[in-house]
């Protein structure tokens, strides 16, 4: 059996294993929910990650990745702006 046979095997087995990523719709809704905009206020998007984590934990959920939750936040909230503590690349 070749590797790449043997990969495809193990990824249907374990998508059986694993409960379903939250639709970004539910996530949109959970942000809704749990979030609004306040000026003068600064939450790092780590925060709100670890939050969202706690969600899906609660809903037995698998969650999306950092990156692609911040993609969702964005599109929730695109007033939104951010704050860089360093030049690129070197934030704290």
């Amino acid at each position: 059996m070749d590797n790449t046979k043997i990969k495809t095997e193990m990824r249907s087995k374990c998508k059986a294993i694993l409960p379903d990523p939250v639709p970004a719709p539910t996530i949109m809704k959970w942000l809704q929910l749990n979030y609004e905009l306040a000026d003068g206020v600064c939450i790092p998007r780590s925060t709100l990650y670890v939050h969202y984590l706690d969600f899906c934990e609660k809903t037995q959920a698998s969650p999306m990745n950092a990156a692609s939750f911040g993609k969702i936040i964005r599109h929730q909230f695109p007033q939104l702006t951010t704050r860089r503590l360093g030049t690129r690349g070197q934030s704290k």
